[in-house]
């Protein structure tokens, strides 16, 4: 068994911010490998977040449900507000998300980080229906793949024409 002070994280603010530190810098390393491998990464992990939260015998809901059993926090590193925990790898990967987005234009980044944002959004939303621990990361991660292609070949080129019209006007 690991010790208490690293599986627990007390709720307190320097702890919560050196957390999404970590995780940005990890993100920002990890946003450094090749494009489609860090799309493809990303997919992957998203898929398994699904895998590891919502089947019977997945590593994550078996380790919450042996730390609700014992009455305990659940191990690891973990970002706690109010009632919302969300890993730390949660975290890293919208990192990676948003870091490989805004290595093309500033418009991809901000829509890949509002993709984020609305899907944590719909995520507490199936987290009010369904009461029982969900998966962070598959739909935020997959309304972000998909606004970054959509706004990389569909709006930023248009961004670019409607941009070089008006500069000929």
């Amino acid at each position: 068994q690991c010790p208490r002070s690293i599986t627990h994280t007390e709720p307190h603010p320097p702890k919560k911010g050196y957390l999404i530190c970590i995780s940005c810098m990890m993100g920002w390393f990890l946003s450094r490998l090749p494009e489609w491998t860090t799309w493809v990464v990303l997919a992957a992990v998203a898929l398994y977040d699904i895998v590891a939260v919502l089947t019977p015998r997945g590593p994550l809901k078996m380790l919450v449900e042996e730390a609700q059993r014992r009455n305990e926090p659940i191990p690891g590193l973990v970002y706690e507000s109010k009632s919302y925990k969300l890993g730390l790898g949660d975290f890293v990967f919208y990192s990676v998300l948003v870091g490989r987005a805004a290595m093309y234009f500033y418009v991809t980044w901000a829509v890949c980080f509002l993709a984020i944002l609305m899907g944590l959004c719909a995520t507490l939303f199936c987290l009010g229906i369904f009461r029982k621990a969900m998966p962070a990361l598959p739909i935020s991660i997959g309304f972000g793949i998909a606004f970054y292609f959509i706004t990389r070949f569909l709006l930023v080129p248009f961004i670019v024409e409607m941009t070089l019209a008006a500069h000929w006007m």
